[in-house]
């Protein structure tokens, strides 16, 4: 068990953590862009809803393992710094066990976080090859203040792409890990510690995974991502949804709106600034088609415009 204290203090440490990786406030006026294909959006404006993707089920799998990596390094650094204190050299060593991370199991695979991803880039050529199939995407607009509210234990920020600060965080959570198990140790005493700290690690990985999704190999700077995250809960298995995709079966959680938007029925109307008709070689149609989906569900008029980009695949 950890007390109500100590979870109070590692909040306190998540939130110095995340000003680290988003020294600039985001603007809830600010517009951002959901890049995806017409089958996904399709689903999305009949549904009402914007699906969260789990963390291990992203388009690319390796970006949660690249924080997972910094932090192993970080512990084994702060071990080697530690061998003199066996108790906690002996914890370290079984936490780095929890740890191990492959392709044939990847840490990630039993995260509890949930992912919802956007870019600051309007009609970006890159986010159009890599997000929405290249050509006859879209990309649907959202002001931030419509999407967001600090509630449900979600968490808004900017990625971070600067490897010296992911490494220098890395460290701050390795030693502010022997830190925090000292004081739940000195709470519960050594030997009932020894026989919970099954409980501990769960309770502290859970804590500080919450950063892992806004921590990105610079390859991806270019994208300028966005991102809203929240953990899984019991009461979400009547909300999961499962998809197949080619290679996997992939875990989905609806955003959860701010309170006061729009619902017809029970269906929410999405809080939609503008949706971009991709590249393409059909534009004019596909705009035409896109103000019938919206007209059929009791979106505004006119929110649909075309790309200016010039890409069509051969």
């Amino acid at each position: 068990m950890v007390s109500e204290k100590l979870k109070a203090n590692w909040v306190e440490l998540l939130k110095e953590w995340l000003a680290i990786l988003n020294p600039v406030p985001i603007d809830s006026n600010q517009e951002v862009w959901h890049y995806t294909r017409g089958e996904s959006l399709i689903k999305m404006v009949e549904q009402g809803s914007l699906l969260m993707t789990q963390v291990s089920c992203l388009n690319d799998t390796s970006e949660i393992r690249h924080a997972i990596r910094l932090f192993r390094d970080a512990l084994l650094e702060v071990m080697a710094e530690t061998k003199a204190e066996e108790s906690i050299y002996a914890f370290l060593q079984r936490y780095l066990g929890t740890l191990n991370d492959d392709d044939d199991v990847p840490a990630s695979a039993n995260n509890m976080f949930f992912v919802t991803c956007f870019s600051e880039l309007r009609d970006d050529l890159g986010m159009w090859r890599s997000y929405s199939g290249g050509e006859n995407g879209y990309a649907v607009g959202f002001k931030i203040g419509h999407l967001f509210a600090p509630q449900n234990n979600c968490l808004l920020g900017r990625v971070n792409y600067d490897l010296d600060t992911h490494r220098t965080l890395a460290r701050q959570m390795a030693l502010a890990t022997v830190e925090a198990y000292k004081e739940w140790r000195n709470e519960l005493g050594e030997a009932r510690a020894l026989e919970e700290e099954t409980t501990f690690l769960t309770e502290w990985s859970n804590a500080i995974t919450h950063v892992a999704p806004f921590v990105k190999d610079a390859g991806f700077s270019s994208e300028k991502e966005i991102r809203i995250t929240r953990p899984f809960a019991p009461q979400d298995f009547d909300r999961i949804i499962i998809l197949q995709k080619n290679t996997m079966m992939t875990r989905h959680l609806p955003l959860q709106f701010p309170a006061g938007l729009l619902q017809d029925a029970d269906r929410f109307i999405l809080p939609i600034s503008q949706v971009i008709v991709g590249p393409g070689r059909h534009k004019q149609i596909s705009l035409v088609s896109t103000h019938a989906l919206l007209a059929k569900y009791k979106y505004p008029p006119n929110l649909g415009v075309k790309s200016i980009r010039p890409y069509q695949e051969t």
